[in-house]
């Protein structure tokens, strides 16, 4: 299912979803799988994972690579995360 997805939309939930997050995220990291849209919808849940990517794990610790921590969008923007995933397929078009 992963390999056919045009985005990926997250809402908040508990570990279940964390895991399918930090999975897809993996594997767009990694090359794994082609680039497309992670988006987060609702800044109050996903703001704090956010900045623990980015303050410990980026900038404390250096286990991920500068640029990792903009492989997704958080918003509370559906027309955000439509406009997202339409730059995607126009840029996945050409």
């Amino acid at each position: 299912m992963t390999l056919y997805a045009d985005a990926y939309v997250y809402f908040p939930g508990g570990f279940g979803t964390l895991d399918e997050l930090m999975e897809i995220l993996t594997l767009i990291q990694t090359g794994k799988t082609a680039k497309a849209p992670v988006i987060l919808y609702g800044k109050s849940f996903w703001e704090p994972l956010d900045m623990f990517i980015r303050e410990q794990m980026l900038e404390q610790e250096h286990l991920i690579t500068a640029g990792d921590e903009q492989l997704y969008l958080i918003t509370d923007s559906v027309s955000e995360m439509v406009d997202a995933v339409r730059a995607n397929r126009a840029y996945c078009d050409h």
